[in-house]
């Protein structure tokens, strides 16, 4: 699936219809940049 395709309009949207998000891979360890997006995420009022 092409993901590319995807209006910014569209996932912004999305983004401010929901509050609840699932990471796959999120972690803990702050030398991963998963850790910097969760923490991003968590800081913007999202429960991840």
């Amino acid at each position: 699936m092409n993901h590319d395709a995807y209006d910014n309009a569209y996932i912004t949207g999305i983004l401010n219809s929901v509050k609840t998000i699932a990471m796959v891979g999120a972690s803990a360890n702050d030398v991963r940049p998963s850790y910097f997006v969760l923490k991003y995420l968590l800081g913007k009022g999202f429960s991840v």
